[in-house]
Protein backbone atom coordinates (compact mmCIF):
# COMPACT_ATOMS: atom_id res chain seq x y z
CA UNK A 1 0.00 0.00 0.00
CA UNK A 2 1.55 3.20 -0.83
CA UNK A 3 1.56 5.40 2.28
CA UNK A 4 1.78 8.69 -0.49
CA UNK A 5 -1.54 8.24 -1.90
CA UNK A 6 -3.65 8.22 1.65
CA UNK A 7 -5.08 10.26 3.83
CA UNK A 8 -3.10 12.20 6.27
CA UNK A 9 -4.37 10.08 9.52
CA UNK A 10 -4.25 6.74 7.36
CA UNK A 11 -0.79 7.38 6.65
CA UNK A 12 0.63 8.09 10.61
CA UNK A 13 -1.49 4.36 11.14
CA UNK A 14 0.77 3.13 7.89
CA UNK A 15 4.20 4.67 9.23
CA UNK A 16 3.23 3.24 12.66
CA UNK A 17 2.84 -0.07 11.25
CA UNK A 18 6.37 0.08 9.56
CA UNK A 19 8.36 1.52 12.31
CA UNK A 20 6.29 -1.41 14.91
CA UNK A 21 7.16 -4.45 12.37
CA UNK A 22 11.07 -2.70 11.95
CA UNK A 23 11.39 -2.70 15.64
CA UNK A 24 9.68 -6.13 16.79
CA UNK A 25 11.80 -9.07 16.96
CA UNK A 26 8.52 -11.04 16.79
CA UNK A 27 8.38 -10.80 13.18
CA UNK A 28 10.92 -11.96 10.75
CA UNK A 29 13.22 -10.05 8.47
CA UNK A 30 13.74 -12.20 5.49
CA UNK A 31 16.66 -11.11 2.56
CA UNK A 32 16.95 -12.69 -1.07
CA UNK A 33 19.07 -11.60 -3.31
CA UNK A 34 17.05 -13.96 -5.85
CA UNK A 35 13.78 -15.05 -6.51
CA UNK A 36 11.15 -17.52 -8.88
CA UNK A 37 8.07 -16.87 -9.35
CA UNK A 38 5.09 -19.10 -10.23
CA UNK A 39 1.34 -19.24 -9.85
CA UNK A 40 -1.85 -21.74 -9.45
CA UNK A 41 -5.12 -21.28 -10.16
CA UNK A 42 -5.89 -18.68 -7.44
CA UNK A 43 -2.72 -17.77 -6.39
CA UNK A 44 0.90 -16.73 -6.79
CA UNK A 45 3.84 -18.07 -5.22
CA UNK A 46 7.57 -16.56 -4.83
CA UNK A 47 10.51 -18.78 -4.10
CA UNK A 48 12.97 -16.44 -2.33
CA UNK A 49 16.49 -17.76 -3.03
CA UNK A 50 20.06 -16.95 -1.06
CA UNK A 51 22.73 -17.16 -3.40
CA UNK A 52 20.79 -19.12 -5.47
CA UNK A 53 18.86 -21.48 -3.22
CA UNK A 54 15.43 -21.35 -1.64
CA UNK A 55 15.23 -19.78 1.46
CA UNK A 56 11.58 -18.91 2.15
CA UNK A 57 8.03 -19.46 0.15
CA UNK A 58 6.13 -16.24 0.11
CA UNK A 59 2.32 -17.08 -1.26
CA UNK A 60 0.35 -13.71 -2.01
CA UNK A 61 -3.56 -13.40 -3.47
CA UNK A 62 -3.44 -12.23 -7.32
CA UNK A 63 -4.97 -8.68 -5.80
CA UNK A 64 -1.96 -8.81 -3.18
CA UNK A 65 0.35 -9.60 -5.62
CA UNK A 66 -0.75 -7.05 -8.48
CA UNK A 67 -0.64 -4.60 -5.89
CA UNK A 68 2.59 -5.30 -4.80
CA UNK A 69 4.07 -5.02 -8.38
CA UNK A 70 2.37 -1.85 -9.19
CA UNK A 71 3.63 -0.27 -6.03
CA UNK A 72 7.07 -1.47 -6.29
CA UNK A 73 6.71 -0.04 -10.17
CA UNK A 74 5.46 3.44 -9.35
CA UNK A 75 8.66 3.80 -7.29
CA UNK A 76 10.69 6.75 -8.41
CA UNK A 77 14.08 7.21 -6.78
CA UNK A 78 15.72 8.64 -9.74
CA UNK A 79 17.40 5.99 -10.10
CA UNK A 80 17.74 2.85 -12.23
CA UNK A 81 18.05 0.15 -10.60
CA UNK A 82 19.35 -2.93 -13.07
CA UNK A 83 17.51 -5.95 -12.81
CA UNK A 84 18.69 -9.79 -12.34
CA UNK A 85 18.30 -10.60 -16.11
CA UNK A 86 20.12 -7.34 -16.69
CA UNK A 87 22.86 -8.03 -14.87
CA UNK A 88 23.32 -11.19 -16.08
CA UNK A 89 23.28 -10.33 -19.55
CA UNK A 90 25.62 -7.61 -18.72
CA UNK A 91 28.75 -9.55 -17.02
CA UNK A 92 28.14 -13.01 -19.50
CA UNK A 93 31.28 -14.13 -20.15
CA UNK A 94 31.87 -14.41 -23.64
Amino acid sequence: MKAENLDKDNKIVIDNQIQTAIASSNIPKIYANGFICAQTLSDVFVILQVNGQPSTILNLSYTTAKSLANDLKQRETGHQMMTVNEVNAKTKRK
